[in-house]
């Protein structure tokens, strides 16, 4: 007996003899999408097939509520390679402010337990527009892991601003930024390049000093940097992004922004010490810039606690709700 049929003889006998249960996994994810479209339609869900460039793909977009507007795929390039991300639109017949989000190094657009998307999510429900979107060399945007930089997801992120704001809707004097981790970097090295396009900007356990913390991450986690590449949790860091850390400055480059800021910490962070996000709000409190710091006790990196999300989606949505 297969594991899959152990586990249906296992359900079949507490549930009932009359329980079905599929005996091997493929069904399962052969009915899944349409089970998903099904349930969907039954709820007002709009579901299209395009055609674009002679080729045919299938959006579709879900309708969760009234509230939460729609959610669909979106691809755009840079340097010749695809960006691939996820569009949240809030139900609004006036161009809606948007977020763009960044996502930390070795995430993705989901990012841990799917914080990006529960934020996201929240934020429709508040008429903000959000996109997710992976870095080249990251996640399902085209690219190897091993070219990563923080240059390159810093170009990637001043498309991403022009592709929201051209090409999905969103109003272009209302333009925020979310960073997590390395993300928070790249948000603030974008905002202060951007200057005045930007309007807000949200940092999350951020990197402030990218050679320093990722030497420390490196130590607490007894990372071999004998030679290249690098490897950590079976990702592969080149040569690249090791040698440009020297000179990102994002502590530096945020001094140029002129929209306000806040910053959540978490203080059992153990991959970013609570100290940067102290930094970042000194910084820019000298600069002259409006922060705002807030602690959540006992929060680690990614705020991973469903109390947590809550707390940081809130804190965010209020955020953007006043400053964009």
């Amino acid at each position: 007996m297969t594991r899959w049929e152990n586990l249906s003889y296992t359900i079949r006998k507490r549930c009932g003899a009359r329980t079905k249960i599929p005996c091997t996994l493929s069904p399962i994810f052969k009915n899944l999408g349409n089970d998903q479209l099904k349930r969907a339609g039954e709820n007002g869900a709009d579901a299209r097939l395009t055609k674009s460039d002679n080729r045919t793909s299938c959006r579709t977009e879900i309708m969760n509520s009234s509230i939460h507007g729609t959610e669909h795929p979106v691809v755009f390039t840079n340097g010749g390679m695809q960006i691939m991300g996820v569009l949240h639109r809030p139900p609004s017949e006036a161009p809606p402010p948007g977020v763009l989000f960044f996502h930390g190094c070795t995430g993705s657009r989901t990012e841990a337990h799917w914080l990006f998307v529960k934020i996201a999510r929240y934020f429709a429900t508040r008429g903000i527009m959000s996109l997710r979107f992976d870095f080249r060399n990251s996640g399902e945007s085209e690219g190897r892991f091993e070219d990563m930089t923080i240059s390159g997801e810093v170009s990637d992120a001043l498309r991403a601003f022009g592709f929201l704001t051209e090409e999905c809707g969103a109003d272009p004097e209302r333009i925020g930024l979310l960073g997590l981790s390395m993300g928070g970097a790249v948000a603030a090295i974008t905002a202060g390049r951007l200057r005045g396009r930007v309007k807000s900007c949200v940092l999350l356990n951020p990197v402030a000093r990218p050679l320093d913390d990722l030497n420390f991450l490196a130590q607490t986690r007894e990372v071999n940097v004998s030679g290249f590449p690098i490897e950590y949790n079976a990702f592969l860091f080149g040569q690249a992004f090791i040698e440009e850390l020297p000179v990102i400055r994002p502590l530096e480059e945020i001094t140029s922004a002129t929209c306000p800021v806040l910053v959540i910490n978490g203080t059992a962070d153990r991959t970013i010490h609570p100290r940067r996000s102290r930094e970042y709000h000194d910084t820019l409190r000298r600069a002259g810039i409006r922060t705002e710091l807030a602690v959540l006790e006992g929060a680690d990196h990614t705020f991973a606690s469903a109390a947590w999300e809550r707390e940081v989606a809130k804190k965010a949505g209020e955020w953007f709700g006043e400053t964009l």
